[in-house]
């Protein structure tokens, strides 16, 4: 006979006070710690792709520069432009490029900023290709 043959099959004590809680209630009160709080984010953002701004050659910016003298001559008649432009990520090094298509409002000059009549504006430095929308 084992030491603790005459305990062994007795029921295990329950608390008097409290109820005995259920899986998913004990299951509820651990689920929202979280240990490393924030490493997900930091996880996330580490795996995110950036690309990084491809060089300009002389013979693209020339013809940015022809198109923008073109625009800038019909400007009153706020063209239609097709645009792909870099731009840089907010939280690491490198970027993306994106498209965007509109009228043009208006170019500065001074700034060298291009103005859109839905009110998005493009540097003129971030340009890697530009062309007018022709109908």
């Amino acid at each position: 006979m084992g030491k603790y043959d005459d305990i062994i099959d007795l029921p295990r004590p329950e608390p008097g006070i409290r109820r005995k809680l259920s899986t998913y209630k004990r299951a509820e009160l651990f689920a929202s710690f979280d240990a490393l709080s924030g490493l997900d984010d930091k996880v996330g953002e580490a795996g995110r792709l950036t690309d990084s701004a491809m060089e300009s050659c002389e013979e693209r910016e020339n013809r940015i520069d022809s198109v923008l003298g073109m625009l800038l001559e019909r400007i009153g008649e706020q063209p239609e432009v097709w645009v792909v432009y870099f731009v840089p990520d907010k939280l690491k090094e490198g970027g993306s490029y994106a498209f965007h298509e509109g009228a043009l409002r208006r170019i500065d000059e001074v700034m060298k900023v291009l103005y859109f009549t839905d009110g998005t504006e493009i540097k003129v430095e971030s340009i890697y290709d530009i062309a007018p929308h022709l109908t």
